[in-house]
């Protein structure tokens, strides 16, 4: 599945060089690691083009394939998204709205705090497969470190649908389809990036 999701954002970003005109030259592409995906074992990469002066367009994706135990975080995400730059593209200030659509299949967590909504005991006790589709707005700010390298703090708000099926007893027992929407964080990022 990953290989599908890499295949989808080299061919958007092939499209939007190619029929937007757009000249790939320096300070306007950059590859980046969100270390908040890695700190949870999260292999993700992202890719961000210059569109115009101000403009850029991010593309990220990830999957977590692992599981741990029995507790079960898997999935995979693709975040397409546009940013205005309040000076220049690719560093200081900048607002975003972005889509997200992902595949999870979670469960049996003992913590805390929350997810989407749910509060982790109750992740605990069940496991939940399916499908979230979503959009947010946001605002980052990327510090310039040196030539080549930037480090990237965003954090967007939104709205999530999520169409998953619940599951129970260690999650094998099918407990039906359900439907949740969300509204609030969509994303945090902290991302090392390597500018071209």
């Amino acid at each position: 599945m990953i290989q599908n999701v890499i295949k989808t954002l080299v061919a958007v970003v092939v499209a939007v060089m190619t029929l937007g005109g757009i000249e790939a030259r320096a300070q306007e592409v950059a590859v980046k690691s969100n270390l908040l995906y890695d700190a949870t074992a999260t292999l993700n990469i992202g890719a961000e083009v210059g569109v115009a002066q101000q403009w850029t367009i991010d593309l990220s994706a990830n999957i977590n394939a692992w599981k741990f135990g029995h507790r079960s975080w898997r999935h995979t995400m693709v975040q397409p998204e546009g940013r205005y730059w309040l000076v220049n593209n690719m560093g200081g200030h900048f607002f975003a709205a972005n889509f997200l659509v992902g595949y999870y299949n979670a469960g049996h967590f003992d913590s805390p705090l929350g997810f989407i909504g749910w509060h982790w005991e109750y992740l605990n006790e069940h496991r939940f497969e399916g499908w979230a589709y979503g959009i947010g707005v946001g605002y980052g700010y990327s510090f310039i470190l040196s030539r080549h390298w930037n480090l990237e703090l965003e954090a967007t708000v939104g709205y999530i649908n999520t169409n998953y099926d619940r599951y129970i007893v260690d999650g094998n027992v099918f407990d039906g389809h359900h439907t949740r929407n969300y509204f609030g964080p969509t994303k945090l990022a902290v991302n090392l990036c390597y500018i071209f």
